[in-house]
């Protein structure tokens, strides 16, 4: 009977609302094809001036310097709008405990992948719509924030990455690209009780949440229920309504917190969904079915306002009395009350992250102990420690214990595979910071100041070649990976590091394009087949003192054509996967997302322990560092990306290594041999949304 009322409720969702006193609004491009991102700019610029309810401002700017512009539809005055804000931000920052009268804030959002652009046109329709609404009481109950375009650079080139070649739905635990700089620091301003993230996928049927397991620990309860109660009924019953094929419940999951909708949940407390329309639907059937999706959203969490952001501030502190008892979301025991984040340089980037995020963390001025400590990467159980000055604690008595948890974790694997691209995130694991978790009440110890972030380039004045691909920057269609995104990485990656990259194909190789460099980087993707000349060029060019580095299948194919190498990938059958785990190599941490096994070679460093993530088959053993000496250079090759979506520092280290003259890996490990014959591995993936 209640499910029976939840649906005649949302029957009502988008009801024709008084217009008469409204000002005209121009109408949107046609949906017939997508919209650019000028249009869309523009179109957002138009409404803002033409109506009362909507302001609009812009949170940042893309890599290639196009404006993040967003949308704000309210009724409230300016004043109260801002009070209502700031009331939610207390709430968030357990500064206040209700959020009394404020509107819930709706977040709708779309394109982050550039080649999916039907929610970027059904959200200029949503702002037409609620701009024809501006005496509607529903825009004094809820606030909308519509970011239709998330990614312009990509929506441009319609490609899935931005122009760095970044995927912006995986950035949210690392934030490496502008975009998902601005993105943040908007929501931080307008807290989301909901967030609806608009994506195209293959055949011909909408996704809306509900998800199916696996679920990631930490997900607030709060927020589960708005979707499972409230969010997904009205979706249901908008779509049963239009007569739209849809689905829910199905191979999604709230597990790996680097998408929209799992880090907002988690950071915010919101309802974060991601919505999926069918890329088999013609184009402007697929924005109808965003907007009535959004409409519904919009109008349900507007007759659930007072219900819904009660149970939201509710999570906040019910958070903080789960962390001031060592007690995690949905799992039982060992406890942890929290985590301390080794002193000195390693740890502060990732201090300054959480920080930034509103994570509040002190710094032990003096040498503190401690009952029970699980440090990072060891499988010893708790025992007892001192923890030395300098040292971050980071308490899990706040508000944000599920994101503290959710980046701070070790091992949050929920035992199995999952559709996630990764299944292994800890941030103090994949940036080799030191410390661990805290299974007793923290120390009360003075407290001394958190030292500014350190600039590092520890690259400087290193000139690197880097083999490019001209593929890199594909168009694909909807819902499908950016071919060769490794060689995207590497060059933003030793570009941070503080080396001039200059990209070389074939051409530049076979000219002399090496000389005056100190190293050639071959990072993976896409097959490449030199000429006979570049390759001699590669191999005179090591031959003589330079030194070659590369990675995966495609930097040891090149190696080898060039004659750095004997290594070769071996082929057979599947039996074993490792879909993104954090594995140790030597003393450090890497990604191993399904590496190849490289036969032949001079190994001087084999994977070690799987610390976190799933995996099926162990690829303890496995050669991860060859070091082959050429003349008087030499090549470096890895079976393992070092710089595996910008965001594992730890793996980033052995590169550097690699590129100063000092492999690292060989010298942490002892590990010196020649590989053994061909072992199987896997080549199935989890689906990437």
């Amino acid at each position: 009977m209640k499910r029976a009322l939840v649906l005649a409720l949302c029957s009502l969702a988008w009801a024709p609302a008084a217009r008469a006193a409204c000002p005209p609004v121009p109408a949107p491009p046609a949906a017939n094809a997508p919209a650019s991102a000028a249009q869309i700019d523009a179109y957002v610029r138009a409404v803002a001036r033409a109506s009362p309810v909507i302001s609009t401002a812009v949170a940042g700017f893309s890599v290639q310097g196009r404006p993040l512009r967003y949308a704000v539809a309210s009724a409230l005055p300016a004043d109260r709008l801002r009070a209502a804000l700031a009331r939610l931000r207390a709430v968030r920052a357990g500064r206040a405990r209700s959020a009394g009268d404020a509107p819930a804030v709706v977040w709708v959002v779309g394109s982050v992948h550039g080649n999916e652009p039907s929610g970027a046109d059904a959200d200029l329709r949503l702002l037409r719509d609620l701009a024809r609404r501006c005496k509607d009481p529903l825009l004094r109950r809820v606030v909308v924030v519509v970011l239709a375009d998330q990614n312009p650079d990509g929506h441009e080139a319609h490609t899935r990455v931005n122009a760095n070649g970044f995927d912006l739905n995986r950035d949210w635990l690392a934030v490496t690209q502008p975009e998902s700089e601005a993105r943040l620091r908007a929501l931080l301003a307008m807290p989301p009780l909901a967030y609806a993230d608009q994506h195209e996928q293959g055949g011909d049927v909408f996704f809306f949440p509900p998800y199916s397991a696996p679920l990631f620990h930490e997900l607030p309860e709060a927020a589960l229920a708005a979707e499972r109660d409230v969010l997904g009924p009205a979706i249901r019953a908008a779509f049963v309504r239009e007569g739209y094929p849809s689905t829910s419940g199905g191979s999604f999951d709230l597990l790996y917190p680097g998408y929209g909708d799992s880090a907002t949940t988690l950071l915010f407390g919101a309802a974060g969904m991601t919505l999926e329309a069918g890329a088999a639907r013609p184009y402007a059937q697929r924005v109808d079915e965003h907007l009535a999706a959004a409409r519904a959203v919009v109008a349900a969490v507007g007759r659930h306002r007072a219900a819904l952001l009660a149970a939201w501030a509710g999570s906040f502190a019910q958070a903080t009395r789960q962390g001031a008892r060592g007690l995690l979301q949905h799992r039982a025991r060992p406890r942890v009350y929290g985590y301390a984040l080794g002193a000195g340089a390693g740890a502060e980037p990732l201090v300054a992250r959480l920080m930034a995020d509103g994570v509040a963390i002190r710094r032990l001025a003096v040498p503190a102990p401690v009952a029970r400590l699980r440090p990072y990467g060891s499988p010893a159980p708790a025992a007892p420690a001192t923890l030395a000055a300098g040292t971050y604690l980071v308490s899990a008595a706040q508000p944000l214990k599920h994101w503290i948890e959710a980046l701070l974790g070790q091992n949050p694997s929920a035992g199995g595979p999952s559709t996630s691209d990764v299944n292994a995130w800890s941030r103090p694991l994949l940036m080799g910071v030191g410390g661990g978790a805290i299974g007793s009440p923290l120390p009360a110890a003075p407290a001394a100041a958190v030292p500014a972030l350190p600039a590092t380039a520890p690259l400087a004045g290193r000139r690197l070649a880097l083999l490019g691909d001209p593929g890199a920057f594909a168009s694909v269609l909807p819902g499908l990976e950016q071919p060769n995104a490794g060689t995207s990485w590497a060059r933003w990656v030793l570009a941070r590091l503080g080396a001039q990259v200059d990209v070389v194909d074939d051409a530049a190789l076979a000219a002399g394009g090496l000389a005056g460099h100190d190293a050639l980087v071959v990072a993976d993707g896409a097959p490449a087949t030199l000429s006979v000349p570049a390759s001699q060029a590669i191999s005179a060019f090591v031959a003589a003192g330079g030194t070659y580095v590369g990675w995966r299948a495609r930097g040891i194919a090149v190696a080898g054509a060039a004659g750095l190498t004997q290594a070769t990938i071996a082929a057979g059958a599947a039996t074993i996967w490792v879909p993104g785990a954090a594995v140790a190599v030597g003393s450090s941490v890497v990604v191993d997302n399904d590496d190849p096994l490289v036969v032949g070679g001079h190994v001087v460093a084999t994977y070690g322990a799987v610390l976190s993530g799933w995996t099926s088959g162990s690829p303890v053993g496995r050669p991860a560092i060859l070091d082959e000496p050429v003349g008087a250079g030499h090549a470096v090759l890895f079976a393992f990306d070092p710089v595996f979506r910008g965001s594992s520092e730890s793996a980033e280290a052995l590169l550097t290594s690699a590129l100063t003259g000092a492999t690292a890996g060989a010298r942490r490990s002892g590990a010196s041999r020649r590989s053994p014959g061909p072992r199987s591995r896997a080549a199935a993936r989890g689906a990437d949304r």
